[in-house]
């Protein structure tokens, strides 16, 4: 399904649960709603005064004219990418996971249930359920936006104490998988080891995950953006050469 098709689908779906047969005209906005509704019928030419059968049959058609219905919709351009509810997935996933926080400890994500609207739940990836097959369920909601703030309130609330405690894990996994491989890696390369070729060597192939002996930290490391991934890339291996 294409962009545009899902687009015309939920605004669809959100026009026949007001009472109307299709959407005509959707909008991209904060929020999924109905913004104007013309309905249908025959109107006046001079003043677009609804008029009745009788008035037709009296004074003709000249005056008239048919109005065919109008219905724009707003769609929350945020959540286009999620799923219209559909009760037959009731706990399926019904759109893409989000990961907040600066060691992605909090995941949010949409799921179908059994009743008219999908709901958004907040998971911690540092924690797991009953069975310690999912992050446990720290919130649920019925909007995107609520979800991702209660994920944000909880990030606040950790402080900056443990994600320094975070980056120092990921910043001694990278030593111990450096401190393996430093002996065969200057081998391999003659000599000196440029900084870059120690990063590669270190994140290629699985070796932080394999070598490191913190695959939790390295699985929060993966999950940075580029930029906060270079910054510990930098702290840890300062250096222009290694042996």
């Amino acid at each position: 399904m294409t962009v545009a098709e899902r687009m015309q689908y939920k605004a669809n779906v959100i026009a026949r649960r007001s009472g109307y047969h299709h959407a005509t005209t959707v909008l991209l906005g904060k929020e999924d709603k109905i913004v104007s509704r013309v309905e249908p019928g025959y109107r006046k030419r001079t003043t677009g005064e609804y008029v009745c059968n009788a008035y037709r049959n009296n004074f003709g058609w000249k005056n008239t004219y048919y109005q065919k219905a109008i219905t724009v919709v707003e769609l929350n351009e945020e959540d286009l990418f999620v799923d219209v509810n559909d009760p037959r997935k009731a706990g399926q996933l019904a759109g893409r996971k989000e990961y907040v926080g600066f060691w992605c400890r909090y995941v949010v994500y949409p799921i179908h249930t059994r009743f008219e609207n999908i709901q958004w739940f907040v998971g911690d990836m540092h924690e797991s359920d009953e069975y310690e097959l999912h992050p446990k369920i720290v919130g649920q909601y019925d909007s995107r936006l609520e979800a991702i703030q209660r994920a944000n309130d909880l990030c606040e609330q950790l402080g900056e104490q443990e994600m320094d405690e975070m980056i120092e894990r990921i910043k001694i996994a990278m030593r111990k998988t450096w401190d393996y491989i430093a002996d065969d890696t200057v081998e391999v390369y003659g000599g000196e080891v440029p900084r870059d070729g120690v990063i590669e060597m270190v994140s290629d192939a699985d070796r932080l995950e394999d070598l490191g002996g913190d695959k939790e930290a390295v699985e929060v490391f993966r999950k940075m953006n580029k930029n906060e991934q270079d910054n510990i890339w930098l702290v840890v291996f300062p250096d222009e050469f290694y042996e």
